[in-house]
């Protein structure tokens, strides 16, 4: 048996992955792994034509923007952990502590 927890994030607006809401147990901080998949989906999408959801302010770079959007949590993603018994939690990114990496 390998100790693994998967990580993904997606769309809140992505109905058919909802979940009930039992008592989480994991962590409610975010992990480096989860920010930076995060900042490089948000990056993607935003490459992609999305508009961003805070004020840019002069900002180009998009990586500047999804990590300001993430820091503000703007970002209109969820984080999604498979645990090793087959559980899933949804996490929306207003409900977890964030450090900055």
């Amino acid at each position: 048996m390998t100790d693994k927890l998967e990580i993904e994030a997606f769309e809140e607006d992505d109905i058919s992955l909802e979940v009930t809401k039992p008592k989480k147990v994991t962590s409610t901080w975010m992990t480096k792994y989860e920010y930076t998949q995060l900042i490089g989906l948000r990056a993607l999408q935003l490459s992609q034509g999305d508009p961003p959801r805070i004020e840019i302010n002069g900002m180009v770079d998009i990586y500047e923007i999804a990590r300001e959007e993430l820091c503000q949590r703007k970002t209109p993603l969820s984080i999604k952990r498979t645990l090793l018994n087959g559980r899933i939690e949804v996490w929306k990114i207003t409900d977890m502590n964030i450090r900055n990496y």
